[in-house]
């Protein structure tokens, strides 16, 4: 391992052996083994970063922020219920109107005259074709 992978994993990974990558660990071990004064120049400097960060706390959210993220969260589920609620409304609404105007196209087109001798040749053509004779014997 050269110095500046070495630099490069513990600045990355910090001055902590069991923080460096399985991978690369042994490696790096060997190297902090064969150059120790070069290595623990590289460390020091990744050791005062590491008890920098780990003496550093979040503050947590004041109470006023989680009042209003409370107030935000109960308005958004209200206004997303209510929107799908209208969406499926819709939906129905245009379903329904699919039906009727199926329904209304049917009315119009299919005549309501009773068959007579002129459809005869219509029943010879269907699923009641035996039915035709019984038909025109009436």
């Amino acid at each position: 391992m050269t110095p500046e992978r070495f630099a490069e994993l513990v600045e990355v990974y910090g001055a902590e052996p069991r923080r460096w990558p399985q991978g690369r660990r042994q490696a790096a071990i060997a190297f902090t083994e064969h150059h120790p004064e070069e290595a623990a120049t590289i460390m020091e400097t990744a050791r005062r970063l590491d008890e920098a960060l780990d003496r550093y706390a979040v503050p947590g959210p004041s109470a006023m922020l989680i009042r209003m993220t409370m107030e935000s969260a109960s308005i958004r589920a209200v206004s997303r219920r209510a929107r799908l609620c209208w969406q499926g409304v819709s939906f129905a609404a245009v379903g329904l109107g699919g039906v009727l105007a199926g329904a209304l196209a049917v009315a119009v087109l299919v005549p309501l005259s009773a068959p007579g001798e002129e459809d005869v040749g219509a029943y010879a053509i269907t699923a009641f074709s035996d039915m035709a004779p019984q038909m025109m014997d009436k």
